[in-house]
């Protein structure tokens, strides 16, 4: 039901744009348009797998916070450390979504791993969302004529959301359900062979995705599930 909404709303917006050229709709659309599958999954993830009764409070502001503080923490690393290669992507996107979930480290109710994959997980959708939205953005003003741009947009959108379940939410679910695992406290993280063994695999599945996208398109990453470059 949840799909079914929100792409009746992000079909209903696009029309509307396509129809009306009116720029104040684009910020509303691309959200929309971003926000389709992920929130699908995000609700299936929750109604199947939750067995604590994680809160819509919890679950809400984790999205946010993943689209958010997930995005600037990595954009300060990419800053920092001078990261340019979409291959390596997630050496700074996944502790940034990680750093998403933070505020729920001490939470005592949820303290399963479980809790961690569903919370880590809608982190990382939250931070797709965002990205989506910027990749589709680009793609608008990219185009060489308005036509062209909502083509593009249509395109990335459809491309990026029909992936989006096997990117950031899934990768991000994994590193933080090994951080649950390791007691949620980075000082046992550090010296634990189970968080070093999902940040591999979180960051290695990141790297491997963005790296066949660099193969099959030569600027594959604005319509994959790339860096945020």
């Amino acid at each position: 039901r949840t799909g079914a909404i929100t792409l009746a709303v992000a079909v209903v917006l696009f029309a509307l744009l396509w129809i009306s050229q009116e720029a104040t709709l684009v910020p509303v659309t691309l959200i929309a348009m971003s926000a389709v599958i992920p929130a699908a999954v995000i609700c299936w993830v929750v109604e199947k797998y939750d067995r604590t009764g994680i809160s819509f409070h919890t679950l809400a502001l984790t999205f946010l916070a993943g689209g958010t503080i997930g995005v600037m923490g990595a954009m300060v690393v990419y800053l920092l450390t001078g990261i340019s290669f979409a291959v390596l992507a997630g050496l700074a996107e996944e502790p940034g979504k990680l750093l998403a979930t933070s505020w729920r480290w001490r939470h005592p109710a949820y303290d399963r791993p479980m809790d961690g994959l569903i919370i880590g997980t809608v982190a990382g959708f939250g931070f797709a969302v965002v990205e989506t939205a910027g990749y589709g953005l680009r793609a608008l003003l990219e185009g060489d004529s308005l036509k062209m741009g909502l083509e593009g947009l249509l395109l990335t959108m459809v491309v990026r959301g029909l992936t989006s379940p096997f990117c950031h939410g899934l990768w991000t679910g994994i590193l933080a359900a090994a951080f649950w695992q390791s007691g949620r406290s980075l000082k046992r993280a550090v010296r634990s062979k189970v968080f070093w063994v999902g940040a591999a695999w979180a960051v290695g599945l990141h790297a491997l995705w963005n790296g066949s996208s660099m193969l099959t398109e030569p600027d594959s990453h604005s319509v994959g599930c790339g860096a945020l470059l």
